[in-house]
């Protein structure tokens, strides 16, 4: 029995190694390093490289904070904590973890960077910063400390939040705690003139500017565009003209003296007068083209002009005037180029104010003066008893342009019908007896939702309301009755633009010198 084993065993084997031979011999020779199991498999042994981000000291308002991580594994996760509690995973190399200081409390803060691969290599890397939560930042509330002013913010629902006075030239910042809900405000500058004495009327002038959401940061001073105030030459003249002569541009004024008949003030701006200004006379009130009048500026020196001076039009054109009630009044300004049109270097062709009874038809005649290669009209009308439209345009062709909007009393609300950019309301308290005096326009972003009349409960600083009540005059200004206009006005212009540059930027750099168009609701 056992050889018979051994037997079979020597087949087997037998067997086996001829099966090997046969299959070596049918299979080409394979060149390359076959892998062993003495082999050691290659492991990733090098944690990943995270690059933080640049990050202030103190971050105050919502930030984009880039990170980047490194590594040789295509399987990364990356997990970011602050103060220890985990705020926001990821699994991209390069990854943006936005930072809003109202998700979290104020005061000192560890970020940790936290990312690990597919081998589990772990890297950390840690921010430390102070959070604090912005509400409003303004470089410039005053441009000096001649009179009284405070700035305050106020929330959704109109109470105050914050307020102070301004009592240098430095900027203003205004922060939130821990308690505070993000919301939009209103931002609000108060400019008190002669307020504490009582014997002295009292002149409050206040804007209010809506829907600023927290973190706003206003432009300075030297980012702001805004015209330069340059001072004034001031001489004397005498002119000698049909009618009575009219100046108006941005270099030059002319003033009747109030004294001597045909003697004037004449002010200019010595360094912008390197081109001529014009000056023109015509009758008030009437539609007369025909007497129109004007002459040229060249030397500014001249001190004396007579009626020969004065040269008659060649040509005059045709405005068509749109259909409306009552008293309507235009001007014509001219531009030697389209670079001065830009930079609103105007000078007044013709200005009028004229019933619309006296006219004969729906147009009335401007002057046409080839020296100017640019020109802008402006219209101001009523179109019925409550409202009135205001546009300004390029060009003197025949038709001036209203958009298709209207503005709707609701009674305790108003509702802006139409394409708009922004709104505003204005209120005028005067009291003739006293000549204490309040005008406040309170300016809203654009919506076609009605739109609260935003005088009713509005909370003023304590010191404001204090110098009312010392005059008597009501702290809710909504209550007066006596003395006061409310009226409601919707801004459209040519080339829309966002609501903020709107209302922080100076009236006459809006949109890029485009047309303009204003309509006013008197309540």
């Amino acid at each position: 029995m056992l050889n018979f084993e051994r037997t079979f065993l020597s087949l087997f084997l037998l067997c086996s190694l001829l099966f090997s031979c046969s299959n070596d011999s049918e299979t080409p020779e394979d060149d390359s390093n076959p892998i062993t199991d003495d082999e050691p498999i290659a492991v990733d042994e090098t944690p990943p490289v995270i690059v933080l981000p640049q990050i202030p000291e103190i971050l105050e308002v919502k930030t984009d904070l880039r990170f980047r991580i490194e590594d040789e594994s295509d399987q990364v996760s990356t997990s970011i904590r602050l103060n220890g509690v985990e705020v926001f995973t990821s699994t991209e190399k390069d990854f943006v973890f936005t930072l809003n200081p109202f998700d979290y409390n104020i005061g000192s803060t560890k970020l940790e960077a936290v990312s690990s691969d597919f081998d589990e290599n772990e890297n950390t890397q840690t921010l430390d910063f102070e959070l604090k939560k912005l509400l409003l930042r303004d470089p410039n509330p005053v441009n000096s400390l001649a009179e009284d002013v405070f700035v305050a913010l106020n929330d959704s629902e109109h109470k105050l939040i914050a307020h102070t006075k301004i009592e240098t030239l430095d900027g203003v910042d205004f922060f939130a705690d821990d308690g505070f809900e993000e919301q939009e405000m209103v931002y609000t500058k108060y400019i008190s003139r002669f307020s504490e004495d009582l014997n002295t009327p009292l002149f409050l002038d206040i804007d209010s500017f809506a829907n600023i959401p927290p973190g706003t940061i206003l432009p300075t001073k030297e980012e702001k565009v805004i015209p330069v105030g340059l001072p004034y030459i001031v001489k004397e003249v005498s002119i000698s003209s049909n009618h009575t002569p009219t100046i108006g541009s941005y270099n030059a004024q002319l003033l009747p003296s109030g004294l001597v008949d045909n003697i004037y003030s004449f002010n200019y701006v010595e360094i912008l007068d390197d081109q001529p200004d014009i000056m023109f006379s015509r009758p008030f009130g009437v539609d007369d083209i025909d007497q129109y009048e004007y002459l040229f500026i060249e030397d500014y020196d001249q001190d004396t002009y007579e009626v020969d001076d004065f040269v008659k039009l060649e040509s005059v054109t045709s405005l068509s005037i749109p259909q409306g009630t009552g008293v309507f009044a235009f001007s014509v300004d001219g531009y030697y180029s389209e670079e001065d049109y830009q930079n609103f270097r105007h000078h007044l062709v013709y200005g009028n104010r004229i019933d619309r009874s006296s006219l004969s038809g729906n147009t009335v005649n401007i002057p046409v003066i080839p020296e100017f290669e640019v020109f802008s009209k402006e219209l101001n009308i009523d179109l019925t008893e409550n409202k009135t439209f205001t546009t300004v345009q390029k060009g003197v062709d025949p038709n001036f342009f209203i958009p298709d909007f209207d503005i709707e009393d609701n009674g305790d609300s108003i509702t802006f019908q139409g394409d708009h950019d922004y709104s505003a309301f204005g209120f005028l308290y005067q009291d003739l007896s006293t000549f204490n005096q309040i005008i406040w326009v309170f300016t809203n972003s654009p919506t076609d939702a009605p739109l609260p009349i935003p005088f009713d409960g509005f909370e003023f600083p304590p010191e404001i309301k204090t110098t009312l009540s010392l005059r008597s005059i009501p702290t809710d200004v909504a209550n007066i009755t006596e003395n006061t206009r409310m009226s409601s006005t919707m801004y459209k212009f040519q080339s829309p633009t966002d609501y903020f540059s709107i209302v922080f930027e100076t009236q006459d750099f809006k949109n890029n010198r485009g047309d303009e168009y204003r309509l006013r609701y008197d309540f």
